[in-house]
């Protein structure tokens, strides 16, 4: 039993039934059977086209082989040349937790920066919005319609902002990728405009209207009404010349810092210019209506309105007038007439008719002083009277200022008011004096002047009132072709022709 049960025993015993296996060599000991070699982890590193990103796969490490360190990571990007724009946390990830037969983002470039491109900041409204203007108290006013913008010269219109240079970047290799700069936007030169010395800034070169068309700022010194100055375009107030190719209507007015040119009639109107003005039709104040020149005025007929003329006043007729120069008055034409009115001139008053003929109107001609020096001197006794009745209006409070002070009745108050108005009775008083001053050296001046020429080429007619400078005489019978002068013996007549 127990051989069998041995027997049974050793016949379940691997390798026991057959000492000599099969593929074993007969009377030899069986061949040992070794695991396969080890494996270490292997890194592959690829590109984009463009060089901006690095992926890196890693394999996994068989048999026991060996992973990746970071000497070795870092061995495989630089056998790529891979140098720019590693992922450092990533590397250092990949060493401790590898994620592997995967493609992981390890480097990355910098990608180049375009420059922004240049623009241009406009000072000036690239269109004009011509609308009423709406005042404080509500009320609109149809006058100014802000069809002007004006400029000064010097004035700057528009200010380049610069093109910016572009940012270069790198690709993973460290290769450089040049950037792109911005594209520069230039100036939009216009005529009568300038590039300022460090070409950043657009400016006036005279003074006009700003106008912006075709991509360009230009500065006119004409500004043109192509019809009439109406409720259509309102007051126009410009610092240039101004043309109107129609008429000026009653009630508006116009201001020019150069010369005024109007095809048409003026009707009680403001013409306002510091050069000439030129009316080719004529100008009818209606009694309210004033032209006021710093150069000359040259109007077909000047009616029922006021002329004040730095330089010549040239007309036909003058009629019912207040017309004043401080050069002469020439009346143009073998018609020419001045009737009614007063007509003042420095020099010389030239015309074919003065007064009138059937029916006397009063007509005062004058020469021999500058009427700016009159209209001053009206200045200095109105302003004058005034600071007068404000001396005697101060010196009747401080009177009864004292009165108060006397009687201990003196509140701070009325102290303080003391003080005002005694600094206010000295600067009034100081003020008046130089007033005073003034108007007795233009008096002198007056009467040193005091010579000119009235010239009556075909008839001055009785009732006119000629002056020139101190003497003055009323015209008894008509006199033809005649000139008057200031003589020692008062105004004398000599022949004109």
């Amino acid at each position: 039993m127990d051989s069998i049960i041995g027997s049974r025993i050793n016949n379940n015993t691997p390798h026991a039934a057959n000492p000599n296996p099969a593929g074993a060599p007969a009377g030899g000991p069986a061949e040992e059977i070794r695991p396969p070699d080890p494996v270490d982890a292997k890194g592959t590193v690829t590109m984009t086209s463009d060089k901006m990103r690095a992926f890196i796969k890693i394999s996994m490490p068989l048999y026991g082989g060996r992973p990746l360190s970071e000497e070795d990571l870092r061995a495989v990007l630089g056998e790529k040349g891979i140098v720019y724009g590693i992922h450092e946390l990533t590397l250092m990830r990949l060493v401790r937790s590898p994620l592997y037969d995967r493609d992981t983002v390890i480097a990355e470039g910098t990608p180049p920066q375009k420059g922004s491109d240049g623009a241009v900041e406009f000072h000036i409204k690239l269109q004009k919005d011509v609308a009423p203007r709406i005042l404080e108290d509500g009320s609109v006013d149809y006058k100014d319609l802000g069809l002007v913008e004006n400029v000064v010269r010097d004035q700057v219109l528009a200010t380049r902002i610069p093109a910016e240079q572009g940012i270069d970047g790198k690709n993973v290799l460290g290769n450089t990728i040049t950037a792109p700069n911005g594209k520069d936007k230039p100036l939009p030169i216009g005529k009568n405009t300038y590039v300022s010395d460090d070409g950043l800034e657009l400016r006036a070169a005279k003074n006009g209207q700003s106008d912006y068309a075709a991509g360009k700022i230009s500065v006119d010194e004409t500004f043109t009404i192509r019809g009439d100055v109406s409720t259509a375009t309102g007051d126009i107030d410009f610092l240039g010349n101004v043309t109107v190719n129609g008429s000026v209507l009653a009630g508006f007015t116009i201001k020019a810092g150069g010369n005024i040119d109007i095809h048409g009639h003026v009707e009680g109107s403001r013409i306002i210019a510091e050069g000439n003005v030129l009316i080719r039709d004529g100008f009818h104040g209606m009694y309210k209506g004033e032209i006021i020149a710093g150069g000359s005025v040259r109007s077909k007929y000047i009616q029922a309105g006021h002329v004040h003329a730095g330089g010549v006043v040239e007309a036909q007729v003058l009629l019912q007038a207040n017309v004043q120069s401080s050069e002469s008055v020439k009346l143009i034409g073998n018609r020419s007439t001045i009737v009614g009115g007063r007509t003042m001139a420095r020099n010389m008053l030239d015309c074919y008719y003065i007064g009138g003929k059937n029916n006397p109107v009063p007509t005062i001609v004058e020469v021999g002083s500058d009427p700016h020096l009159f209209e001053r001197r009206r200045e200095i006794k109105d302003e004058m009277a005034a600071l007068a009745k404000n001396i005697d209006d101060l010196e009747r409070l401080l009177q009864l200022l004292r009165q108060l002070e006397a009687q201990n009745r003196l509140t701070q108050d009325k102290r303080d008011m003391m003080l005002r108005s005694s600094y206010t009775l000295r600067i009034s008083g100081e003020r008046l004096n130089a007033l005073i001053a003034e108007d007795e050296n233009m008096q002198f001046m007056l009467m040193s002047e005091g010579y000119g020429t009235v010239i009556a080429r075909g008839m001055i007619f009785p009732g006119v009132r000629v002056v020139i400078g101190p003497e003055q005489r009323i015209v008894s019978t008509a006199v033809s072709g005649v000139m008057l002068v200031r003589g020692e013996d008062g105004i004398v007549e000599n022949n004109a022709r």
